[in-house]
């Protein structure tokens, strides 16, 4: 399975028409096999949609996205998982675990308000 991930530094880019980065993980068996990172700096938006479907991906999650793109995307056979939010390493953990879904806040159980125990566990 071909998973890939908009990035803003090491986190899920809050928005996909800016995310300076795109990781694509190749998973077997539950696991991470390899990653990629392809850099999407000044890329047009039509560009970016053609290189995610020209890689024949299986999902794509990203922080925020139209509804005319998320639409394109889907209609062209890609799944996803949108408004998703967090560090990369702690929202693939839980990709591997079946649990992502959209509008999922991953904090590691840590609350980046106070620095305590995180209220959303």
């Amino acid at each position: 399975m071909r998973v890939a991930v908009t990035l803003f530094h090491e986190r899920v880019s809050p928005w996909f028409d800016y995310a300076p980065n795109l990781a694509v993980f190749t998973i077997e068996d539950r696991a991470v096999i390899s990653r990629h990172d392809y850099s999407w700096r000044g890329m047009p938006v039509t560009d970016r949609t053609s290189q995610i479907l020209a890689m024949n991906l299986d999902l794509l999650i990203c922080g925020g996205i139209e509804n005319r793109l998320a639409r394109f995307l889907t209609s062209n056979g890609l799944k996803m998982v949108s408004f998703v939010s967090g560090e990369i390493d702690e929202v693939m953990a839980v990709f591997l675990t079946d649990k992502i879904i959209p509008h999922t806040l991953v904090c590691g159980g840590i609350c980046h308000r106070t620095g305590g125990e995180c209220c959303l566990r």
